[in-house]
């Protein structure tokens, strides 16, 4: 499950449960802190390359177990 908003409530809703999601960078939610779970983009070449990177990493995560 991911998450892409540009609302900070949203996605820190997301990071409480457990959930990745992706705070597109807008005025409103910069120099906001944002959860371990929640990623920053500004366009959409770095949100394919985020979703990219926590498919690797859950992919390891299986691999693991």
């Amino acid at each position: 499950q991911l998450l892409i908003d540009d609302n900070l409530e949203h996605v820190s809703d997301c990071d409480r449960v457990g959930i990745h999601a992706i705070l597109i960078n807008y005025p409103w939610n910069l120099n906001k802190p944002i959860g371990k779970l929640v990623h920053r983009a500004g366009t959409w070449g770095e949100i394919t390359k985020i979703i990219d990177n926590i498919k690797k990493e859950k992919a390891i995560e299986e691999i693991k177990k």
